[in-house]
């Protein structure tokens, strides 16, 4: 995960096995960058599963609102 941009997104390295290190440069593979569903800022409770075909990725949703209030000093 990266959270370049103000958004995290997840990123991947391909990586060669029989070297034991990666190849070429990182790429992105999800930007999460809608305020309404992003992954947590608190990364310290985010975890990722990873299958062949597959990636599981916890998202927050958010939401907020203005408020205003007429006559509060009556």
């Amino acid at each position: 995960m990266s959270g370049h941009g103000g958004f995290y997104g997840v990123w991947a390295l391909h990586f060669d096995p029989s070297r034991g290190r990666g190849l070429g440069a990182p790429f992105q593979v999800k930007a999460f960058d809608d305020p309404g569903f992003m992954i947590p800022r608190n990364t310290v409770i985010v975890e990722i599963s990873v299958t062949q075909n597959a990636l599981a990725v916890p998202l927050q949703q958010t939401s907020g609102g203005i408020w205003t209030l007429d006559n509060v000093d009556r």
